[in-house]
């Protein structure tokens, strides 16, 4: 509603950040989880066939990086088909609000700590 993404407004303003709480449901949750769970298989997966570990940890790849010992950054391009993310994700009307009418969705991807 208006309502709460004018608290979330001021909330954000005031605080610096903002919480949307339940925005999505625990099986779009799952859903998310499953899609970055076979993109990083997939992406280990290929590091390791092709024994570019060393490139990973120097250097990583523009769509695969490791940050850390156990955290990763990577990209989840399935996760574009899910229609509860991207343009009409519940968390939009909010963005827009605070970047303007023209904020639009650009990136999907997860950041992983294991």
């Amino acid at each position: 509603s208006k309502d709460k993404v004018g608290r979330l407004v001021a909330e954000f303003h005031l605080d610096g950040f903002c919480l949307l709480s339940k925005a999505l449901t625990a099986a779009q949750v799952a859903e998310c989880g499953r899609h970055c769970d076979a993109a990083f298989q997939h992406n280990l997966h290929t590091v390791n066939i092709l024994g570019l570990q060393n490139t990973l940890e120097d250097v990583g790849f523009t769509t695969f990086k490791l940050r850390n010992r156990g955290r990763y950054d990577f990209t989840v391009d399935s996760l574009s088909s899910l229609s509860f993310l991207g343009e009409q994700a519940p968390w939009m009307p909010l963005v827009k609000r605070l970047l303007g009418p023209d904020a639009i969705h650009l990136h999907t991807g997860c950041m992983l700590s294991m």
